[in-house]
């Protein structure tokens, strides 16, 4: 066990406070989505989350896709299935788009078990169910109670192009408001938490960066990504390391990240080398009700 703590906001090395564990550890941390969203601990790094079996099977399952089921949404990033992001951008606020999507989702994760050897969606139910309070975790139903929301997403990064531009979890709800309108009337979308497997990190970059600046700093991005402008109309290089401190995780495959990803800004770095980047992951989020954890991406 190890700690990632966030008390010297100045020293990257004491930046945000994540729990390093195994997953045989899980149990000791029964409160552990609460903790991160009452920012008692910012996130885990939980290892040995998947094994490396399922992590190659979820790869080869990847790969065996036909070209026209993967989305490259931005230069060198590629996703499977088609991200939220497409559908806003394509459905003209229609919202038998929207249904349409959540039952195609329903079906693709019916079948997702038996085409790539792996239940990953009730593998990550054993691991959250354990961090939840007891809480079951789950996709939750789609758009006029019809499907689900996928509950994960691939993200392949290209190497020398691919990488997951700055943002937080709470700049995309302005962002893709059509979206994300059905998720607040069901869900505390607000901080919402992210999450993901490592499959295969690139030969190098591509790690995760944690800026220290958050939701609560900042809440506009300019155009180009890399500056945001704070409440006092300061503006904040993220590329100026001397100036703003970061954290930066690089897990290991089958290791998996849940952290506090709707408050804290963060990028994934561009993937470099010969190697992409390959993950698997989307975000969690509390039931209005509080009875249960969502599953989503």
């Amino acid at each position: 066990m190890g700690f990632f703590t966030r008390k010297n906001k100045k020293n990257a090395e004491n930046l945000y406070k994540m729990l390093e564990i195994d997953a045989s550890e899980l149990d000791n941390y029964p409160n552990g989505l609460d903790d991160i969203m009452a920012r008692n601990i910012d996130g885990f790094l939980i290892r040995n989350a998947v094994s490396i079996d399922s992590v190659d099977k979820l790869m080869k399952h990847y790969d065996n896709l036909d070209a026209s089921e993967k989305f490259e949404v931005n230069n060198g990033m590629i996703q499977h299935p088609a991200p939220f992001s497409l559908i806003e951008q394509s459905s003209g606020n229609s919202k038998d788009s929207l249904i349409n999507f959540h039952k195609e989702a329903q079906v693709r994760w019916e079948k997702f078990p038996q085409l790539s050897g792996v239940d990953f969606v009730g593998e990550m139910k054993s691991i959250v169910e354990k961090i939840s309070r007891k809480r079951p975790v789950h996709p939750p139903t789609g758009a006029g109670d019809q499907g689900i929301y996928n509950p994960a997403t691939y993200k392949y990064l290209v190497p020398g192009q691919g990488e997951f531009k700055a943002h937080c979890g709470n700049y995309f709800h302005n962002e893709f408001p059509f979206v994300f309108q059905h998720m607040k009337e069901i869900s505390v979308i607000k901080d919402q938490m992210s999450y993901f497997v490592m499959l295969s990190p690139s030969s190098f970059g591509g790690e995760l960066t944690l800026y220290d600046i958050e939701w609560s700093d900042a809440e506009i991005r300019k155009s180009g990504d890399t500056i945001l402008v704070k409440h006092d109309g300061k503006e904040v290089d993220l590329l100026d390391e001397k100036k703003l401190a970061r954290k930066k995780f690089t897990p290991n495959p089958g290791d998996m990240i849940v952290f506090a990803g709707g408050q804290i800004w963060h990028k994934v770095e561009v993937a470099q080398g010969e190697k992409p980047r390959r993950t698997i992951g989307g975000f969690l989020t509390f039931a209005k009700d509080d009875k249960s954890i969502y599953i989503w991406s």
